[in-house]
């Protein structure tokens, strides 16, 4: 996720959601972080750009 933060930042409108799976964006606070119910119990996290 750290290599692809800059780019979403630079062209992501301010208010769009970024929906990640298993990898937290460092640096950015989620509005809210959920286990999938998947056989990996991954992480999801939700945030929105300029937040």
């Amino acid at each position: 996720m750290e290599k692809l933060k800059p780019k979403l930042e630079a062209e992501l409108p301010a208010g769009a959601l970024v929906l990640p799976n298993t990898f937290a964006v460092r640096g950015w606070d989620p509005i809210e972080v959920r286990t999938a119910p998947d056989v990996h119990a991954s992480q999801v996290y939700l945030y929105r750009v300029g937040d």
